[in-house]
């Protein structure tokens, strides 16, 4: 029982280490997206009426 508790840990940090360059890089593109849409938005909450003083 204790053999497999300890596979299926052993398993589990595998498989961490295995996906964690794969989040980080769809983070990392997120990011960059956001960065690149950044100004876009900027500018359209500029524009809406609701950011005008009454």
């Amino acid at each position: 029982m204790l053999l497999l508790v300890g596979l299926a840990l052993l398993c589990w940090f595998v498989v961490s280490f295995a996906a964690a360059p794969l989040m980080a890089l769809a983070i990392r593109r997120c990011d960059r997206l956001e960065r690149a849409r950044a100004v876009e938005v900027l500018r359209a909450k500029a524009q809406h009426p609701a950011a005008r003083a009454a």
